[in-house]
């Protein structure tokens, strides 16, 4: 009862701190003595909403709405917990958090983003040696380049390949007006 009664003073007070800051902002110095009469008529309007506000607090504790909120946050806080670290598992912090099976070329690169199913980052490297790298690295970590589905354009290229019932497509493409070239690799369980 005396926490009911601290929550309605404390409402009041907040209440009447809210609107005598408003007035304050919004109306000139001028009006300074009307601002007053009018938080004190709204500290009035105040008092009935609060006397709504205690019937609702009332009437919410007598329906089990506090207890069905406090069983859903202790059945599901704990799975929302598991599922981000789940998440958290799944992501490729750096080109070092990459599978073994998943070649990442040397050199300066920036824009690493990775999860288990896919990555990208641009390297300080031109086109054609990113494409060499990969047309190169990715079978000799044991993957088979699918010839019919891979393909070059210009400074774009597209390679398929495939190991042990994995895919794994790799994007390949020149940052225009720069020496950087952007990668990026997609894995799928077929």
């Amino acid at each position: 009862m005396h926490t009911r009664r601290a929550l309605m003073y404390l409402f009041i007070i907040s209440l009447s701190l809210i609107l005598v800051l408003g007035c304050q902002i919004f109306s000139p110095l001028s009006g300074l003595k009307s601002t007053a009469e009018s938080v004190a008529t709204d500290v009035n309007a105040g008092k009935e909403f609060l006397g709504t506000g205690e019937a609702f607090v009332t009437e919410v504790a007598g329906s089990g709405a506090a207890e069905t909120a406090k069983a859903f946050v202790t059945q599901e806080v704990p799975r929302l917990k598991e599922t981000a670290q789940a998440i958290a598992t799944d992501v490729l912090v750096t080109p070092s958090d990459v599978p073994d099976d998943i070649p990442i070329m040397e050199g300066e690169k920036s824009a690493f983003v990775g999860s288990v199913k896919a990555l990208s980052y641009i390297i300080e490297k031109e086109f054609s040696a990113v494409l060499d790298f990969y047309e190169t690295e990715m079978p000799t970590k044991g993957w088979t380049k699918i010839e019919s589905s891979s393909g070059t354009a210009g400074s774009q290229a597209e390679l398929h390949f495939e190991k042990d019932g994995r895919s794994a497509t790799v994007v390949i493409a020149q940052v225009p007006f720069t020496l950087k070239t952007m990668v990026v690799i997609n894995l799928a369980e077929k």
